[in-house]
């Protein structure tokens, strides 16, 4: 913080900072978003953000300071952004990839999350706001092998009751096998091998609750939509999942070359 305060210093510029300058109380936050109070020069109270997970809390109000700040350098007869276009716009926001439930039965959620911050982050999220829906999770995971395998598994495979580790079909995509190696070294042992992205999602299915319903009903831990599928590690393996899944390609016509 201090190179930072140093370098606006030097550039004469503004310095806000959240928790001083602005703020956010969350009133109510579930797995489709988040109800706040915003505190900064404007006050909202009770708007609504569309994206799931308090780093999208954080993510909202560094958007209003940066409108505030904005606002203040304009011409007096510019046009400003009104608080309804504001509340439309947090209210209204798809982020594809990011927490996003792509099948409700079973609930299957994706997250591209392709290096250990960002696998923290969606760790966080499901401890905070997912676990109260959800009490197991099935965790497929693909991953590029140029990236820290570990640090993003890291976070992930504790919280898992059963570890599915694929490979999308990208050159880059690191063996399932290699998966599994540090996994196994990280001291995991609940895990499942699939060579591709459909031969996962088809295990996972077939490791829930889902696929057991007249067995599920008849038990008071687990119904059909007590357990949650969640697919990460990469946007190629996200992506894949979802064409798998009936939605638009994305990535399909994408391919490297080494």
């Amino acid at each position: 913080m201090d190179a930072i305060k140093k370098k606006t210093e030097d550039k004469n510029a503004g310095l806000f900072i959240y928790g001083r300058d602005f703020s956010t109380a969350i009133k109510t936050e579930d797995t489709r978003g988040s109800v706040i109070n915003y505190n900064g020069d404007c006050n909202f109270e009770d708007l609504v953000i569309s994206l799931p997970g308090r780093h999208q809390v954080l993510n909202a109000a560094l958007a209003l300071k940066t409108i505030e700040v904005i606002s203040q350098k304009l011409p007096p007869n510019t046009s400003r952004l009104n608080p309804d276009t504001i509340r439309a716009g947090l209210g209204n926001i798809k982020w594809h990839g990011r927490l996003e439930l792509v099948s409700k039965e079973p609930p299957i959620l994706i997250d591209g999350a392709h290096n250990p911050s960002a696998a923290t982050i969606l760790a966080d999220s499901l401890k905070e706001i997912f676990f109260r829906v959800y009490r197991r999770i099935i965790l497929i995971v693909g991953i590029m092998s140029d990236k820290d395998i570990r640090g993003i598994m890291a976070p992930l495979l504790p919280l898992a009751a059963e570890i599915i580790l694929t490979a999308p079909a990208y050159e880059r995509a690191a063996s399932p096998q290699k998966l599994a190696e540090c996994a196994a070294e990280m001291g995991f042992t609940n895990i499942h091998l699939s060579p591709t992205v459909k031969e996962a999602i088809d295990m996972a299915i077939k490791l829930s609750a889902f696929s057991h319903q007249l067995s599920a009903k008849n038990s008071e831990l687990l119904t059909p939509n007590s357990e949650l599928i969640l697919i990460t590690g990469s946007f190629y393996t996200i992506g894949e999942a979802k064409e798998i899944l009936g939605e638009k390609s994305v990535l399909g016509s994408l391919r490297e070359t080494l």
